[in-house]
């Protein structure tokens, strides 16, 4: 299956922010709860609401099983 819109390091600056951004305002609403990250690439969203934002659990899917194991 070929995925098109994934974030990378040459993702241009704007897009990086707005992931960053949506993730961020996800960690205000995470702590203490289970989670879901439905299309999570590589992880570092997950990685996010769990360490900033504090979620009890964070479980982590994604349809490219080559983006989860670039980690």
């Amino acid at each position: 299956m070929f995925v098109k819109e994934r974030l990378s390091a040459i993702s241009p600056p704007w897009a990086i922010r707005q992931h960053l951004a949506r993730y961020q305002w996800a960690c205000e609403m995470s702590a203490g709860k289970q989670v879901l990250d439905a299309a999570c690439g590589t992880g570092y969203g997950s990685h996010m609401l769990v360490t900033q934002g504090k979620a009890a659990q964070v479980v982590g899917l994604d349809v490219a099983p080559e983006v989860i194991n670039e980690n």
